[in-house]
């Protein structure tokens, strides 16, 4: 079973070429028997009552924790498709976040924090070599398929994953960041890696650098 280091072992993020290396614990790909490109058949399952566990290594504060996503509920903003609010608890400082996930056609809409402010697009199918491309509020941003086949985690071996490649930015004070994450059918996210730096406007720079790992999980 070899890393996910394997697969991508550099990013070019705003505009400029930056080397790195995934480090999972306990997660992979397996490169000998790879699955044949397919779309992801429902790589964000959205029904209330879903619920995921990651162990989360947050690489700034070097702290390691259990990060609990649960799918608790529709949300009031109006859309063609009702959003569902996806609460994140932090089993190290009781963290409480709620992200709304629509899913709209071949198009999966993640608004990330209470205020909505964050927004990362998945589109479908999920196919090796696919890219796009969006803009949510001022973030400008560019996605790729970067690699589909089996892979595996602390919860599991997942046949027909996607790692898809994400950088982002926002065009003002470096703002900006990238995100590898690996989404396994009918199951979700079983991998991610985040890096970011942000102005939050007020003076403070916020700067993230996490990667997740599935623990355990459950769809209904």
């Amino acid at each position: 079973m070899k890393s996910i280091a394997k697969i991508i072992t550099a990013r070019i993020i705003m505009g400029m070429a930056v080397a790195f290396c995934i480090v999972v614990s306990g997660c992979g790909v397996n490169e000998s028997q790879p699955s044949p490109p397919q779309p992801v058949a429902n790589p964000f399952p959205n029904t209330v009552g879903n619920w995921w566990v990651y162990e989360r290594n947050d690489l700034v504060a070097n702290v390691i924790d259990t990060l609990t996503i649960s799918v608790t509920g529709p949300d009031s903003v109006v859309a063609p498709e009702v959003p569902r609010v996806w609460t994140l608890t932090s089993s190290a400082t009781g963290e409480l976040l709620s992200n709304t996930v629509t899913v709209i056609g071949d198009t999966i809409t993640v608004r990330q924090g209470n205020g909505l402010v964050r927004v990362e697009q998945f589109v479908l199918p999920f196919e090796k070599g696919r890219t796009w491309s969006g803009r949510a509020g001022e973030e400008s941003d560019s996605s790729k398929v970067t690699g589909v086949g089996r892979m595996s985690a602390p919860a599991g071996s997942f046949p027909g994953s996607a790692v898809i490649e994400r950088g982002w930015s926002t065009g003002f004070e470096g703002n900006g960041g990238w995100t590898i994450t690996l989404v396994a059918p009918n199951v979700g996210i079983i991998g991610r890696r985040e890096v970011y730096n942000l102005n939050d406007g007020g003076g403070v720079r916020i700067v993230i650098n996490e990667i997740w790992t599935l623990l355990d999980y459950r769809i209904m």
